[in-house]
């Protein structure tokens, strides 16, 4: 399980006030907290440690060589270099433990040491940020400049997911579908009674259209190929960029030369002629698979790591409880599959609260039994939830701190930021009504 550390990091100065600082990644972790809390900027720090670990793993990018230069350049991509703190003696402190490697950042230095390389399951990540919209309301995103990078990077895997997607693909809210002509290149959603064009749609729609269609792309993209791990299926098909296939190819032809050449303890050997004459040798043919099978471990997906960004945006309720119910899902279609969530709704909450207490009800019947309906109907089977695959951490803007909100009978607790909130406004409201019975009583 990957786990983050930071202090003095933008909007976040003391960290985490428990369990020594570490904020867990869980199946599903989410944080929620007032404007400029620092919501978004863990979560962009999750994301780009992933990435980082991913691309050192894979030797894209050099380990020993890596700087704290570098890993600014790398905050760029995400906005957030400017958070970081050298001031008065006080310095931004990060760190972050992988599956493989190993992340401290303190005093303006980055070091990285590995833990595990072997164990490293390569994820697909996918960075949802909450001006998605805007994929939606235009016709071209690319044609618009001096937009955040990744709103870029989000809309290349919408138009890549578009390409793929069924002539209509079902809309988890309101028996609405989404059609892409692949011909004009537009978008549109379509009911019984009409059909439009996203970019003419409600901006519900258009903040849950790019989230529902690249999520639910992804996650069969990387389902689909579980246990695959015939090289000439990735080489054929599109599941790799060009790029990726010829550095694929590269290392491949570079680590069977190398073992080829060991075997024969030879460094002028010709390499088709071995091949050729060791095709019936088994033993020389299972050590080609091994490395073979060492090498696409690392660039076939194991894993889906979503993080979005305000997935309730400007949808009703009711529609806010469906699309978390699909990202659930989806975080559910792979045992290591993971769902970050950054939120200003307290309905998510309760909604996530709503699928561990289903998934604990579910938990009494046998299968088959006539009641399990009953619970499918409150929250969809693929969407239930074991307690503690779930975390919430609440961010303070008054001091920078963050805390982990507790369980109730392994649910998340209800005494947060956002349900406090509705509870002010119950009591703001009781005291006008108190307010308004005396006036008229006097």
């Amino acid at each position: 399980m990957a786990r983050i550390k930071v202090k003095n990091f933008g909007p976040i100065r003391g960290g985490l006030t428990e369990g020594d600082g570490w904020i867990e990644v869980t199946k599903v972790t989410v944080f929620i907290g007032n404007q400029g809390s620092g919501k978004s900027t863990i979560a962009k720090l999750i994301s780009t440690f992933s990435w980082l670990e991913k691309a050192i793993v894979k030797g894209e990018v050099s380990k020993n060589d890596y700087s704290i230069a570098d890993f600014k350049a790398r905050l760029e991509y995400q906005n957030i270099a400017d958070y970081l703190i050298d001031k008065n003696g006080i310095y931004t402190e990060i760190e972050y433990q992988g599956e493989a490697l190993h992340f401290y950042l303190n005093e303006n230095k980055i070091t990285i040491s590995l833990k595990d390389e072997g164990l490293f399951d390569s994820p697909k990540i996918m960075y949802v940020p909450s001006d998605r919209n805007i994929i939606s309301a235009v016709d071209n995103i690319r044609t618009l400049t001096g937009l955040p990078r990744t709103l870029y990077t989000f809309a290349d895997e919408f138009f890549k997911a578009v390409d793929k997607v069924e002539r209509e693909s079902v809309l988890p809210i309101n028996n609405v579908a989404f059609e892409y002509d692949s011909f004009t290149q537009k978008s549109y959603i379509k009911e019984e009674n009409y059909k439009l064009k996203l970019s003419s749609a409600s901006s519900g729609f258009q903040a849950l259209v790019p989230l529902y269609i690249v999520s639910s792309y992804l996650s069969k993209l990387v389902k689909e190929v579980q246990g695959e791990r015939d090289l000439n299926f990735f080489l054929n098909s599109d599941y790799f960029s060009l790029n990726e296939k010829m550095k694929l190819e590269k290392e491949l032809n570079e680590a069977i030369k190398k073992e080829i050449v060991s075997s024969e303890n030879n460094d002028e050997v010709n390499i088709n002629e071995v091949l050729v004459r060791k095709i019936m040798d088994v033993s020389f043919l299972e050590r080609l698979d091994k490395v073979k099978s060492k090498i696409l471990k690392k660039y076939i997906y194991s894993y889906f790591f979503n993080i979005v960004e305000e997935p309730e945006q400007n949808l009703y309720p009711t529609s806010q409880r469906k699309i978390v119910n699909s990202l659930v899902e989806f975080a559910n279609d792979l045992p290591k599959n993971k769902l970050v969530i950054t939120t200003h709704s307290p309905y998510l909450i309760n909604y996530l609260t709503l699928a561990v207490k289903a998934q604990q009800v579910a938990k009494l019947f046998k299968e088959g039994d006539n009641r399990l309906p009953k619970v499918f109907e409150i929250v969809p089977a693929k969407s239930l939830l074991i307690g503690e695959d779930v975390t919430v951490y609440e961010l303070s803007e008054k001091d920078g701190s963050i805390s982990r909100l507790k369980t109730y009978n392994g649910m998340p607790s209800d005494e947060n930021w956002l349900n406090s909130e509705l509870e002010e406004f119950n009591e703001l409201f009781m005291d006008l009504l108190e307010i308004e019975n005396k006036e008229r009583n006097e």
